[in-house]
């Protein structure tokens, strides 16, 4: 059903994530309204994959069984259109052909797979749909890979240089030694490959993907915001990364007794909290901007007309 027009005005898209697969279903006319659908479920296809191995078959099987469900229900919401895409875990992985070819087989859905430059691009469209004019650095961090952006006024399209990080949190559970240090130099080292940060040294740091967010939804509630909307929620840089410093350290079981913890990230949020401090570090950012758009929305763009 990709690629065919937008005939009853909705469109779905489908994130096959290295963690979960969600789709959402948009009421095509405008960025600006609200999804129809919008439903996630945990597959863990990227969890204890190597870089290069092979995705696992009861993780296949999961992703492949929550597709199939989300193709009957776009179907029965009348939905003409489904943009499919995979992200870090199915690209890079040895069996990829195999696990979109079932898919196809079995579901009815065809998948294609994102390049890390083409998740990096569509991220950052997906910030600029929602925030026009946003200048410094898009983080997109996931379970496979972190995509960097620099958001360039002086691009056509706004997005400058991009790069794609194999720093996913579940690729560090599953290769990363266990000791802070040595975590933070294979951070600090696979940062360090990224030599453009210059350019966006004390401007505004955007940040996207389900691990962020939850950290961003835990600092509101620690802190008692009287809001619990997280899009466009911004913090000064310094007191993100002392929020990262006091979840860096907590385990598993120390985050599972705070109340708004998501139990699903339980074993990613640390590393998550990690990630953001280390690049906050590097990048010189003055502030922290999280936003509820990005790749999904991204690839929205991309169906809309000009005139929409």
């Amino acid at each position: 059903m990709r690629g065919r027009s937008i005939s009853k005005n909705q469109l779905a898209v489908i994130d096959v994530g290295s963690n979960s697969v969600r789709m959402v279903v948009y009421p095509a006319a405008a960025l600006a309204a609200p999804p129809l659908f919008n439903e996630k479920a945990m597959c863990g296809l990227g969890r204890g994959q190597v870089r290069g191995g092979a995705l696992g078959a009861e993780a296949m099987q999961r992703a492949i069984d929550i597709i199939a469900r989300f193709a009957h229900l776009a179907q029965a919401m009348g939905v003409s259109m489904i943009d499919a895409a995979a992200t870090a875990a199915v690209r890079e992985a040895a069996n990829r052909e195999e696990f979109i070819d079932r898919v196809l087989e079995e579901t009815g859905i065809p998948v294609r797979i994102l390049s890390g430059e083409e998740e990096a691009r569509l991220s950052a469209r997906g910030v600029l749909a929602a925030n026009p004019g946003a200048r410094g650095m898009v983080g997109d961090l996931g379970g496979g890979s972190l995509e960097l952006i620099h958001l360039d006024p002086d691009q056509e399209d706004g997005v400058g240089q991009r790069t794609s990080l194999p720093l996913g949190t579940l690729r560090l559970i599953t290769g990363s030694a266990s000791d802070g240090a040595t975590l933070d130099r294979e951070i600090d080292d696979c940062l360090a490959r990224v030599d453009w940060l210059d350019q966006v040294r004390r401007g505004d740091l955007y940040i996207v993907g389900g691990a962020w967010r939850s950290l961003g939804r835990l600092e509101m509630a620690r802190t008692h915001y009287p809001l619990r909307v997280l899009h466009g929620y911004t913090m000064p840089a310094a007191r993100v990364a002392s929020m990262c410093q006091l979840f860096a350290g907590l385990g598993p079981e120390s985050l599972e007794r705070i109340e708004h913890a998501p139990k699903e990230r339980l074993d990613t949020l640390a590393l998550a909290a990690r990630i953001l401090g280390r690049l906050l570090r590097l990048s010189g950012a003055q502030r922290v901007v999280f936003s509820a758009h990005g790749l999904r929305e991204g690839i929205l763009y991309e169906h809309l007309s000009p005139a929409q």
